[in-house]
């Protein structure tokens, strides 16, 4: 390619390269308060509720109340689906927070190397435009010559 359009090139692929490391590392951000609210906050609100509904079923089980026994299974039964769903939400980020964070660093990674790569092309695009200059003094001396 021309030496000025691989330069315009490199130039807008450095820009794009830093603009997405920047919006990569606010995914991770992003990912991280994601994975420790689904496990951390909102895991430990369904337990408490679990533990809440199971206290009211013991509660129903002991009190002086007749026929409290469905009551009792009710509460004891929701109290066990929102442990379920408390477990559920500790277990969501290793099905997608954590494989996304994972694709994303890697992707990170090799960003990285984009520095390098643009710093060898720019190498080798200056030796073009030298030699290509040397090139055309060349023809003139021949030129000059004949």
């Amino acid at each position: 390619p021309e030496p000025l359009a691989s330069e315009s090139y490199v130039s807008s692929f450095q820009t794009f390269s830093k603009k997405m490391e920047s919006n990569l590392d606010r995914m991770v951000r992003q990912n991280d308060d994601y994975t420790s609210k689904m496990m951390g906050s909102i895991k430990s609100m369904y337990s408490k509720y679990a533990q809440l509904f199971k206290e009211m079923g013991e509660i129903f089980d002991t009190g002086p109340l007749n026929d409290s026994k469905n009551v009792n299974v009710a509460s004891l039964g929701t109290g066990r689906c929102f442990q379920d769903i408390s477990d559920l939400f500790d277990a969501q980020p290793r099905a997608d927070a954590h494989v996304m964070s994972e694709a994303v660093r890697e992707y990170q990674g090799m960003l990285t190397s984009v520095p390098d790569m643009l710093h060898v092309h720019k190498g080798v695009a200056q030796k073009v435009k030298e030699f290509s200059k040397s090139d055309a003094d060349k023809d003139v001396r021949n030129r000059m010559t004949d």
